[in-house]
């Protein structure tokens, strides 16, 4: 499927689509490692949308889901989009996702495929997981953070790249992420991630765009960075201990929002779909919420999200 037909599939929602949602399909625009697969549900039934004419076609739409493959690291990523405003119970809940968890399930050569429910709603996790055939696990909720208006950026420019700085005896340049830091941001980093995910987003045309990293000049190790995630959400934010309160972790959120800002101005068909970065913080993690608020993020109300595996 050609990636030109997303902002038409994205435009059959009946109000605006979350970031969340909307992020994983920028990110592939353009992209030939992927296979895509999209589907709408029209009143009742679920239609697949290959084409801009498939979508011409629809009439009322009460739900949205996908499928990615990227073929390059053979994972899969699904997102789902259900109404507020037209789901009035939890059978309408249920019934609906029933039908597009359905519909994901059947792009799987599997009986009882299992798939990760990423940045899932967690109002809809009651629902999911009456019709999944199985449960696998269920993860920690995380408040969906929005930029609400670039405003809230700083007002003096982000470090460019190679630029250094002093601060006391030490001396840091802003780099880009390489594929040989894996290591280094896999210790500082607060959640799990694998080696071949690091060196993925390093070289990766797209992604590699925007992450950076706060090296220390002497000797030329990270100790500060942030990345946009395949999701287009910004993570890996991470100090190294003995450089803390030095705001590099702040130098490295800055510098990758300022790469984003630069590239949706370039680029008009991502600007169309309304592709902007948002951050999934951890219930309770106050610091990183607070240090997000600087650059005019804020949680979104009512909207929590959770990562879960299931059986379909």
């Amino acid at each position: 499927m050609r990636t030109e037909v997303v902002p038409t599939f994205c435009a059959l929602a009946s109000e605006p689509l979350p970031p969340e949602f909307i992020g994983p399909l920028g990110a592939i625009l353009g992209a030939d490692d992927t296979e895509l697969h999209l589907f709408a549900l029209d009143d009742h039934d679920v239609v697949r949308v290959a084409s801009t004419a498939d979508a011409a076609r629809l009439r009322s739409v009460t739900g949205l889901a996908y499928v990615i493959h990227c073929t390059v690291r053979d994972s899969i990523l699904t997102r789902f989009w259900l109404p507020r405003t037209e789901l009035r119970s939890d059978n309408d809940h249920a019934a609906a996702l029933q039908r597009l968890l359905g519909a994901v399930a059947a792009t799987a050569n599997a009986a009882h495929p299992y798939f990760t429910l990423s940045a899932f709603p967690e109002r809809l996790v009651p629902a999911a997981s009456a019709i999944a055939h199985e449960v696998a696990w269920v993860g920690d909720t995380y408040e969906v953070h929005d930029q609400l208006s670039m405003a809230g950026m700083p007002t003096t420019p982000s470090h460019a790249l190679g630029q250094a700085w002093a601060d006391g005896d030490d001396v840091f340049v802003m780099d880009t992420l390489k594929a040989s830091d894996a290591a280094r941001i896999i210790a500082l980093a607060t959640v799990e991630y694998d080696a071949a995910y690091i060196e993925f987003l390093a070289s990766h045309p797209f992604y590699s765009k925007f992450a950076r990293v706060v090296r220390l000049q002497a000797t030329g190790d990270v100790v500060s960075s942030c990345v946009i995630h395949g999701d287009f959400s910004l993570g890996l934010v991470s100090t190294d201990p003995t450089f803390l309160r030095r705001g590099l972790a702040h130098e490295a959120v800055h510098a990758t929002l300022s790469a984003v800002r630069t590239f949706l101005k370039e680029s008009p068909m991502h600007a169309t779909l309304r592709l902007r970065p948002f951050s999934a913080i951890k219930v309770g993690n106050t610091p990183s919420a607070k240090m997000m608020a600087k650059f005019g993020f804020a949680p979104r109300p009512n909207a929590n999200v959770v990562w879960m595996g299931v059986h379909l």
